[in-house]
Parts: C-alpha cells; structure tokens; sequence
C-alpha cells in the first residue's frame, strides 16, 4: 500500500519494508527478510545516505540477518558500520567529549550494538558506563564486541527489569 501510495523510495515505504522484513526475520524466513532488508539499505543509503537513523536501522537489521544465516563476518562488518553511525549521530546532537553517558543493553545482538556505540563513544572522550539488563548471556557477535571495549569503562550487570 505505502509503495503505491508514496512511491518506491518514499522514507514511509522503506520503513515498511523494513518493517516487513523484520516480521520474516521473527518468523526465521531469513532469505526472505535478507532480500527485503538488503533492499530497504540499498535504497536508504541513496535516498538518505550511510549515517541516517534509517540507513542506521536497515544495516543493524541486515547484520542480524546475516548472523542468523551463520555469515559472521558479513554480520561483524555491519554490525560495526551500523555502530558507529549511531555514534557519530549522537557526536552530531551533543558534545560527548567529558560527558557520562549511560548504554543500557538488552541480550544478543542488541547488545552487540550497544557495545559498538559505546567504544565509539568512548574514543570520542566520553565516560561511558554499559549496563546489561538481562545479565551478559551475549550472542558470539555481542561478545566479540566487548572483548573490544577500551579498558576503563564501566560495565555493569542486572537482572530483569520487572515491574
């Protein structure tokens, strides 16, 4: 519907085609949410360029993808692009150099990224503290990410958050 509505490359098509593929991911048709997501980036990066939230989202979507059909490099490599342009968008919105900021990090590949943004924004002179909400159960790619972590950060651990 967005699509005959609003065009191939409208930003409100790409995200529901982000969308979609999002909800072949969940269902583990992952050949089809790669073809969709590989989409969804290609069209991002022309439409908005690398470092915008949607390109941002699409390549962290892509990395998870990628992962899951068991190509970790593939999924390393994006996963650490996506990582540092949300970093650097954060950069754009303040300046980090001096302040405490806090990554708050779910389990799995989520996590990954965190880490990823928070080493960038560590190496920008940010005192940053990681916390893990659901305990540090890290996908291969999550760990591989904190193994990179600068030393000097804080890193915590919490159970469940329940209400």
């Amino acid at each position: 519907l967005s699509c005959s509505v609003n065009g191939e490359n409208h930003p409100d098509t790409l995200e529901a085609l982000n969308n979609l593929a999002y909800v072949h991911f969940q269902r583990t048709e992952y050949r089809t949410a790669l073809k969709q997501f590989q989409t969804a980036y290609a069209e991002g990066l022309k439409l908005f360029g690398e470092k915008h939230p949607h390109t941002v989202k699409a390549m962290n979507n892509l990395a998870n993808t990628y992962e899951a059909l068991g190509k970790h490099k593939k999924a390393f490599e994006l996963m650490e692009k996506a990582g540092k342009g949300a970093a650097d968008n954060i950069e754009k919105l303040c300046d980090v150099f001096g302040s405490q900021i806090t990554i708050l990090c779910g389990k799995g590949n989520n996590a990954g990224d965190g880490l990823v943004v928070a080493r960038y924004l560590s190496q920008a002179g940010a005192n940053v503290t990681v916390i893990f909400l659901l305990g540090k159960e890290l996908s291969p790619l999550a760990k591989e990410n904190l193994d990179l972590l600068n030393e000097g950060l804080t890193i915590k651990t919490r159970l469940t958050i329940t209400s």
